[in-house]
């Protein structure tokens, strides 16, 4: 009797336990069924793992995934517009260098050299032609105006208004390029002044000349080789030491070149051959720039210099008129001669 109330109570004890175990059986499982708590530390969320574990959510395995996925789509991206630069700049190089190719190819061939100018085409006839000494006339060609008669000292200036200014330029080119010049200023001697009318004097007899006290000169004339070297002091100083002769003539005979007896020796072939002794050089090496047709074909008729005939009398010399050394030159045979004693150092 007195055994059945510890046995009663055995029994409580016994159920009251295998409740608590299956209350902790079931809180486990229900903790490994659900995702961890979260729980808020400092504006943090933080996970709350039971039993040591942490499984990560189905969300956040997808964020992971598309972040993985953003980022080999930018390193494609990069990989590619890597590859374009580096195809758009060989393309770029080699369109340079068959552009440079094609300018330096151009430029070697001349075509960037241009027109050239009138002075340097005119150096490069005379060259071409083995010229070395270059005669002007003075009269329409220096000067496109006329002085025969001489011209008056105080009137110098109105004729200085019409030289070439193409002889200008052309004088200083060839003065410094090594050219021998000279001028041919041939004219008769200006006419010697009347002699003043005879006076009567308080005496009754009569005196030649100005009255006394009178302040009356005679008129000063300017003409030939005179005039020339006036002309050059005045229009290209720096070319006047490079003009060594000045030959003219002083009578009205064969002055343009005129041959009146075909037996004798032309005026201005004589007057080149003078040039030619005074620098030592072979007239076939000479070049007259004249305004006398008949000039040039006294030079023809020669055979050994050549004349070039100036086309516009009023302007004077011009570069254009160079441009009859382009002309092939006709067989002479007194060219062929003197060209042969000029290779064996003979004497015509």
């Amino acid at each position: 009797f007195w055994l059945r109330p510890q046995c009663s109570g055995v029994a409580a004890a016994a159920s009251f336990m295998w409740r608590g175990a299956a209350l902790y059986h079931a809180a486990a499982k229900a903790a490994c069924a659900r995702p961890p708590s979260r729980v808020f530390t400092l504006g943090k969320a933080r996970d709350i793992s039971f039993l040591g574990r942490r499984k990560t959510s189905e969300a956040q395995e997808a964020a992971k995934l598309a972040a993985a996925r953003t980022m080999e789509q930018k390193k494609a991206t990069d990989a590619q517009r890597r590859g374009a630069v580096s195809i758009d700049t060989a393309l770029v190089d080699g369109m340079f260098s068959v552009l440079f190719g094609v300018a330096f190819g151009a430029w070697y061939l001349g075509f960037f050299d241009g027109k050239p100018h009138p002075v340097e085409k005119l150096v490069k006839r005379l060259q071409d032609n083995d010229i070395t000494v270059v005669v002007f006339e003075l009269d329409h060609v220096m000067c496109g105006t006329d002085s025969q008669g001489g011209v008056p000292a105080l009137e110098v200036d109105d004729y200085l208004r019409h030289v070439s200014q193409d002889f200008v330029e052309i004088a200083g080119v060839l003065a410094r390029r090594g050219f021998m010049l000279a001028v041919v200023a041939d004219g008769p001697a200006p006419p010697v002044p009347p002699a003043p009318p005879a006076r009567r004097s308080w005496w009754g007899r009569s005196q030649q000349g100005p009255p006394t006290g009178s302040n009356s000169q005679p008129l000063q004339l300017l003409w030939g080789p005179t005039l020339a070297k006036t002309l050059m002091a005045r229009r290209c100083p720096e070319a006047l030491p490079s003009f060594k002769i000045f030959v003219g003539a002083s009578t009205t005979e064969g002055l343009e070149g005129d041959i009146p007896d075909k037996s004798k020796q032309s005026s201005r072939d004589h007057h080149l051959q003078q040039i030619s002794a005074f620098y030592n050089v072979r007239v076939h090496k000479m070049v007259l720039f004249t305004a006398s047709e008949n000039n040039v074909q006294a030079g023809k008729n020669q055979g050994t210099w050549t004349g070039v005939l100036v086309q516009d009398k009023k302007d004077g010399f011009r570069m254009e008129d160079s441009s009859a050394l382009d002309q092939p030159k006709q067989f002479s045979f007194p060219a062929l001669q003197e060209q042969a004693l000029a290779l064996f150092g003979g004497h015509r």
